[in-house]
């Protein structure tokens, strides 16, 4: 099978299960003797993509080997499997994914989704290379977890929230063993709480935090009781993103996965946040920010808000097309906003700011750093 194949093969979002796929799942992750790792799921959400990209560079410092999936059909294929932070490598995934798509092939009546083929392959991939821990991102009604449910009946989760509209599905609850949460309000604890208590699991609200030294590209955080640490960006978003994984150390501290306080400072420091309020260039005052919905587009204009003291006047915003028009209220903190299609310049004595896709971030930064040809 090729690598190009073999992607297709994973993501085909047209890929329906048939059939009774669970023994077909079972023979193929078994084909590799290991203990099951611990799963722990993060809402597909700018907020849980950051959490989690914190934590994966944080058991890298550890020297923990994991695995992380992102369900998100706007990422490449070949950028949603990585393994200790690198994309899985191109013939490891096509062995692995042509293995599993011989057995499918072969068993007669059976087909497998694409949850279910992905499922398997990182089951299978984690017990080949001794991972410890599987993150993955998911939409709640994605069911990933209960595919690895179906892989591992006794299986140990733990769930990431990061909207207060999320929650944890009914078929997956007797598998969690913890919920965490930034502190979105009463409502929001009592039906979250009495969904925990029924089913005896164990709730951690983000505790009080504290952030300081704010700049535009550092902030330094202090939770719990680790010790002070620092992250590369002056977004209030990546700074509870930075909480939720610190909750989430503390977590995997008590399931016996021990990480060193060194290791937590390193990862979170060296976490490349180029999608969150990320400090392009000082001279001239650049900043970008990854946005793919107009709510993430409004958590953006609250940072921005926060951190109006260090942006010079005047200041430009460049938005993706695929982004809707900014509310009017919120439309003044900017001098003016422009659409691709225009000429891409940077504002020399004031701040320019870049908002939208990475692709459309990207572009709009070579064209702007591309110098004219001489007539």
């Amino acid at each position: 099978m090729t690598y190009q194949h073999a992607l297709r093969y994973l993501t085909a979002a047209d890929a329906a299960s048939r059939g009774s796929t669970r023994p077909l799942l079972r023979a193929y992750v078994s084909l590799t003797k290991a203990a099951p790792p611990l799963f722990i799921r993060f809402t597909a959400s700018k907020l849980g993509h950051t959490a989690a990209l914190f934590l994966r560079n944080v058991l890298i410092q550890a020297g923990i080997a994991c695995l992380h999936w992102v369900d998100d059909v706007k990422v490449e294929p070949k950028l949603r499997f990585w393994l200790d932070g690198k994309p899985v490598t191109p013939p490891l995934l096509s062995r692995l994914a042509g293995e599993l798509h011989d057995m499918e092939i072969a068993t007669p009546d059976v087909t497998l989704s694409d949850v279910e083929r992905s499922a398997a392959f990182l089951c299978r991939l984690a017990a080949k290379e001794e991972c410890r821990v599987v993150l993955f991102e998911s939409n709640q009604d994605a069911p990933l977890l209960p595919a690895f449910c179906a892989i591992y009946p006794r299986l140990s989760s733990l769930v990431v929230l990061s909207d207060k509209n999320d929650t944890i599905p009914e078929s997956v609850r007797a598998n969690v063993r913890l919920l965490i949460s930034p502190t979105y309000g009463p409502a929001f604890y009592r039906r979250i709480s009495d969904v925990c208590a029924a089913n005896s699991i164990r709730l951690e609200i983000i505790k009080k935090s504290r952030r300081s030294a704010i700049t535009l590209g550092t902030q330094t955080l202090s939770y719990a009781k680790f010790p002070d640490c620092r992250i590369s960006s002056g977004s209030r978003l990546c700074a509870e993103a930075a909480f939720l994984a610190m909750e989430c150390v503390q977590a995997l501290g008590r399931l016996r996965v021990s990480i060193p306080a060194e290791a937590l400072q390193n990862g979170l420091n060296r976490t490349d946040l180029s999608h969150g309020l990320h400090l392009r260039c000082i001279h001239p005052l650049t900043l970008s920010d990854g946005v793919t919905s107009d709510e993430e587009l409004l958590v953006t204009l609250s940072d921005l808000d926060e951190l109006s003291a260090h942006f010079p006047s005047p200041r430009r915003l460049w938005l993706d097309d695929a982004l809707s028009d900014i509310p009017s209220p919120l439309s003044a903190f900017f001098d003016e906003i422009s659409r691709a299609g225009q000429k891409t310049d940077l504002s020399e004595n004031g701040t320019t700011f870049v908002i939208g896709s990475t692709e459309f971030i990207e572009s709009f930064l070579e064209n702007a750093r591309r110098k004219p040809k001489k007539a």
